[in-house]
């Protein structure tokens, strides 16, 4: 009886560490972390030997990861690859906060231009309330009837 070949995958991380399912996930071999996460519960997967049963153990540069089938090896990335990852990450982060202040402005001159408070008056609100019995009824929050 001839043993299947065992594929020999290669993958090299961008930050200091994977999780395991979404490694499993990144490389084609679930098709969702969900699906990674039942391949990581069915106990075949070994990491450096040792048998693995946290879905989101960290898998970092240098281990080993096995599974009926497939061999994964995880590799540290280049220096330059890196530098340029962490400037991108950066830059990202730059523009959210950038993001974040001018949604904070807008709300304010909304807000003040309304002539409620960020949230508006209580008195205005209202509440839907549906019963199977009659149509819908609105009624003001804080009135009980």
């Amino acid at each position: 009886m001839k043993n299947k070949p065992i594929e020999v995958q290669h993958f090299t991380l961008r930050d200091e560490f994977i999780e395991l399912h979404n490694l499993f996930k990144v490389l084609g071999i679930a098709g969702s972390g969900a699906e990674g996460k039942v391949l990581v519960a069915s106990g075949n997967v070994t990491v450096d030997g040792v048998l693995e049963l946290r879905k989101s153990a960290k898998i970092r540069a240098g281990q080993l990861v096995k599974l009926p089938g497939t061999t994964i090896n995880v590799h540290a990335p280049d220096p330059a690859e890196a530098a340029a990852h962490a400037e991108r990450v950066a830059a990202a982060e730059v523009a959210m906060r950038a993001v974040n202040v001018l949604k904070a402005a807008k709300a304010k001159v909304s807000a003040e231009a309304t002539g409620t408070g960020a949230k508006g008056t209580q008195a205005n609100k209202t509440k839907r309330v549906d019963s199977p019995f009659s149509a819908p009824i609105r009624r003001k929050r804080g009135v009980v009837k």
